[in-house]
């Protein structure tokens, strides 16, 4: 479990305190949530702030280069950060997103895509920015208005032949599955190829009455444990604190709070750490 749990009140403190760590003379697994990221710029959907934020933290690397001892194992990791790369992979080799003359991904195919379209009309009314940066409001602003919209596309598509838009759906077909499948065994194949650990992260679409409901469909859960070097089942990571503490913050949209983010981090330092003895 966690032996000491430190709250911090951003990214520079969260360096702080991971300095003061690894001085001590204390051995073991350190686990730093850098909040900013999500928090600030992330979930806000500010770019701009997202960079800047990150720049400050390559300013700050050297120091904990540096004060790691010779036997210190440090390593940088994202959850949701692979997925996203998949998914713009995809998004590319279907030609709905390209490269422009300065090397930047710019959309293609404004159709495939509504979803741009409608968040670059919100983003032009007056407020809309600061209310992404400072309140949850910005979210139900977009994601009702996304949904009105994700709705009425719905309706157009089950009348005409064509693909023109994808309404969510709690089944998927065994071509999807199948798909899915591929594009596991690639990314796998491709951090083998280059030394890379491989590790996927069940995130939990909903924790509710103490039920833990998983992001992975059935059908996919085989694939994902063969095509990785590590899987975290959110199933059975949080079962046994379903109920008990807050594994979701009680607004938004079922963001997993810092006690989970640090067991995620927990279970992720343990399966590495027992890989490599």
């Amino acid at each position: 479990g966690v032996t000491d749990s430190i709250s911090t009140k951003g990214n520079a403190h969260g360096i702080e305190e991971t300095l003061a760590a690894i001085a001590s003379d204390r051995t073991g697994f350190i686990f730093t949530n850098l909040v900013d990221f999500d928090a600030l710029y992330g979930h806000r959907r500010n770019p701009q702030g997202y960079a800047d934020c990150l720049a400050a933290f390559d300013r700050e690397l050297p120091s904990l280069l540096e004060a790691l001892k010779p036997d210190d194992i440090f390593r940088i990791a994202s959850q949701s950060k692979a997925v996203t790369a998949t998914a713009v992979m995809m998004l590319w080799e279907h030609g709905l997103f390209r490269l422009d003359e300065a090397g930047s991904l710019v959309p293609a195919k404004y159709e495939h895509i509504p979803g741009v379209r409608i968040q670059n009309i919100i983003y032009a009314i007056p407020g809309v920015q600061w209310l992404s940066e400072n309140s949850y409001f910005y979210s139900l602003l977009f994601n009702s208005t996304w949904e009105f919209f994700k709705n009425r596309l719905a309706r157009q598509a089950t009348e005409q032949v064509a693909e023109y838009a994808v309404p969510q759906k709690d089944e998927y077909s065994s071509y999807e599955i199948e798909l899915a499948a591929a594009l596991l065994e690639r990314m796998h194949r491709v951090c083998r190829d280059n030394g890379i650990t491989l590790v996927i992260v069940d995130i939990p679409l909903l924790v509710r009455d103490g039920e833990v409901v998983s992001s992975f469909p059935d059908s996919l859960q085989a694939a994902a444990r063969e095509h990785s070097d590590i899987f975290i089942d959110s199933t059975e990571l949080f079962a046994a604190y379903a109920g008990a503490v807050e594994l979701q913050l009680p607004h938004g949209h079922h963001h997993i709070s810092e006690f989970s983010h640090a067991l995620i981090g927990v279970a992720i330092g343990e399966r590495v750490l027992r890989s490599r003895n």
